[in-house]
């Protein structure tokens, strides 16, 4: 239950919020909110010491001079977590538009680290520390009373009531198959991942079976290959099975640029004395990868991501009351390189 004292102080700093009292102004002394609150000046003292304590006022002077008005905004408001993989750079690029959207509504981030079997230490964390919610890029689904937005994150699509900020991945398959028939003339298209989702999970795999299927492919499912890892050795055993399975293939969409990059790296290897061309293209539009061995990809803007993410995710916290829209996807971009924009 809170104290009186406690209870003041919250009135107070409402109104510092509002801008009642203008920074640098001077503050209603102890015995003004005394009189108007009908309590003892010790209590409007601590109610005045409490709102010191948190920086909103400052005293100049003597005690006589009293307190002014020192802030009208305090950073932060509260801790947000972000859990993700540091060691990824499409994750990074989303924390930096989860940090720009949490500056501007005054929050601070402490970003979580993804390391395995921690998501259980996690969740006593983020129970008992003073988190105001989460914004997720990883898989599990988190268990805790906070309020959590899921980023960049399709495999949670089977639980109901979860809030998620995504790319529009299935229509940017659609437009790179669109791109590779129309502009490049490619017949032979093939999809290669190492990722371990199923199928029903992963919008752009939904999205390249159905724009097949709409320009007249009859085996779809059947052009969907799966590597055992994102290693140029494992994915070059895949392209193996590709060629072996379609020989005149011409076009291969891999799910992300990594994985798109050791394709490219595995079909030197392959046609090494076979002059054919076969367009490689991936998702993410990783400098890294770009940098080395340009291919068309997918823009998918993570920093979008990440600022939307933390949009909805302040809503939730300030207006619980509110109805929010559960998916939200963000348009894509088709990122024509040189090399192929011919």
């Amino acid at each position: 239950m809170k104290t009186k004292s406690a209870e003041i102080a919250e009135i107070l700093q409402k109104e510092l919020e509002q801008g009642i009292y203008a920074v640098g102004n001077r503050f209603p002394a102890e015995g003004e909110l005394a009189e108007r609150f009908h309590v003892g000046t010790a209590t409007a003292n601590r109610a005045v010491s409490k709102l010191e304590d948190l920086g909103y006022l400052v005293r100049k002077g003597s005690r006589r001079d009293g307190m002014r008005v020192a802030t009208t905004k305090i950073f932060p408001l509260g801790l947000l977590c972000c859990y993700m993989d540091l060691n990824s750079d499409f994750h990074c690029r989303i924390l930096s538009g989860v940090l720009r959207g949490a500056m501007m509504h005054r929050y601070a981030v402490v970003p979580f680290p993804y390391m395995n079997n921690n998501q259980n230490a996690y969740e006593k964390i983020l129970a008992t520390e003073r988190f105001a919610g989460v914004v997720s890029l990883m898989k599990p689904e988190l268990k805790i009373q906070l309020p959590v937005v899921y980023a960049d994150n399709t495999s949670l699509d089977h639980i109901s009531g979860l809030y998620h900020v995504r790319g529009d991945l299935r229509s940017g398959c659609s437009k790179m198959i669109h791109y590779l028939q129309k502009r490049k003339g490619c017949r032979e298209i093939v999809y290669c991942h190492s990722c371990q989702d199923i199928l029903e999970t992963v919008p752009r795999r939904q999205g390249f079976l159905e724009t097949l299927k709409e320009t007249g492919c009859n085996d779809p499912e059947r052009r969907i290959f799966t590597a055992s890892a994102c290693t140029v050795h494992e994915i070059t055993q895949t392209l193996r099975e590709i060629l072996k399975t379609y020989p005149k293939v011409d076009a291969i969409i891999c799910e992300n640029d990594r994985d798109a990059f050791c394709a490219k790296c595995g079909l030197t290897k392959l046609l090494r004395s076979n002059h054919r061309e076969i367009i490689v293209t991936g998702f993410g539009n990783l400098k890294a990868c770009q940098t080395c061995i340009p291919f068309p990809t997918v823009e998918q803007h993570p920093e979008q991501t990440g600022f939307r993410a933390i949009a909805k995710l302040i809503q939730l916290i300030q207006h619980p009351e509110r109805t929010l829209e559960k998916i939200e996807e963000l348009p894509v971009e088709l990122i024509l390189h040189e090399t192929y924009d011919h």
